[in-house]
């Protein structure tokens, strides 16, 4: 994609290659998240530690 982008290949042409190279990456977070709350309500966490669990978890996964 980087060589695409260098060669000056059109638009359509780098969403492509970008797709083709992104395809096979697994979405890490959402399974991590959802992991995350089966695990605090199977322990009997109240709601709000839930919540701000998840709200740590995504700033972490955002930096």
């Amino acid at each position: 994609m980087v060589t695409g982008a260098f060669a000056d290949l059109p638009a359509p042409v780098l969403a492509l290659l970008g797709a083709t190279a992104g395809a096979p990456v697994p979405l890490v977070g959402p399974l991590a998240r959802t992991r995350l709350v089966a695990l605090a309500r199977r322990a009997g966490a109240p709601e709000a530690t839930v919540g701000a669990a998840l709200s740590f978890e995504s700033t972490l996964d955002e930096t």
